[in-house]
């Protein structure tokens, strides 16, 4: 029998079709308001009762600890751990998974800083807490820098192996991997960026592709330098010919300077003595020098 079905029996033994009925009823003392409190009994007998308060007890008891289970309609069950800074029953949580005494699953609630995680797959919960926790010591970890190549560089630089703390399951040492990657930004200084990563092989495939990068730069590189330095070679032919060229004329032009200085100063002294001598000999070197002599010879006589 419904609760509906129960109600309507009770009210046709005390004749009552309506509210008012019902209402004048109560004032008459024909029963009292707790006659319509539904007992328990008259729908689930004592036994089932009992086994269900067996089957999904109000508390449960989870490594050494009790906690109160949660039941809501249309959810399982659930029990709230304390928060994972004080309460590290979450490391020691069974990975099959918790469960009541009737093989119902449980939900187990960790309560973190802001907010909360919950789940019945132990194991990814366990990982949950436990990357949450890494990545809060990681935050506050000063982390070195990681060295950037430069436009002349032809090697990236290795990747950083940093040791940041230990791991908040296993209590093992933890570590990140610095690396460094292209940057595609649209307001970016440089082509490169160096970025952390959790594993190491996602940082030697991002080094990776650095180093590509870079490689082909320098095959370009190597053929501007190549295309260069023929250019400069055949400079520097042309230059040292117009050198030998601007050497030629200024020999030929101090020779005719020396030429010119030359004939001057033997103009200069003829004019002054009459006498024409020859550099390159040590007697007269012309008609017009003999004509002299004898015209100074004969003054003096």
């Amino acid at each position: 029998m419904d609760e509906s079905a129960h109600y309507w029996l009770f009210f046709e033994e005390h004749k009552v079709a309506s509210l008012v009925g019902l209402r004048d009823a109560i004032h008459a003392g024909k029963f009292q308001a707790n006659d319509l409190t539904l007992k328990l009994e008259d729908f689930v007998p004592r036994e089932k009762q009992e086994k269900v308060r067996v089957e999904n007890p109000d508390t449960l008891d989870l490594l050494e600890k009790q906690y109160t289970v949660t039941y809501r309609q249309g959810y399982a069950p659930s029990v709230e751990l304390g928060n994972v800074e004080v309460d590290e029953t979450w490391k020691r949580l069974p990975d099959v998974g918790v469960k009541l005494s009737s093989g119902r699953e449980v939900v187990v609630v960790i309560p973190l800083d802001y907010h909360k995680l919950s789940g019945s797959d132990i194991p990814q919960l366990k990982n949950q807490v436990r990357e949450y926790l890494n990545e809060k010591k990681w935050n506050v970890f000063t982390k070195p820098e990681i060295a950037l190549p430069s436009a002349t560089d032809e090697v990236v630089p290795e990747v950083v192996d940093v040791e940041y703390g230990l791991d908040s399951l296993t209590g093992e040492p933890v570590h990140m991997f610095g690396a460094v990657t292209l940057d595609t930004s649209y307001y970016r200084s440089s082509d490169f960026k160096g970025k952390w990563f959790k594993a190491r092989e996602e940082a030697e495939a991002a080094r990776a592709k650095v180093q590509e990068k870079l490689d082909a730069g320098s095959i370009a590189a190597r053929r501007e330098k190549a295309e260069r330095e023929v250019v400069m070679a055949e400079a520097r032919v042309a230059e040292e010919r117009v050198l030998v060229e601007v050497r030629k004329q200024k020999e030929i032009e101090e020779h005719r300077v020396a030429e010119k200085s030359k004939r001057l100063a033997k103009e200069e002294k003829f004019a002054k003595t009459g006498v024409l001598a020859d550099e390159t000999s040590t007697g007269f070197n012309s008609f017009a020098a003999a004509l002299a002599v004898a015209k100074q010879k004969k003054q003096k006589r």
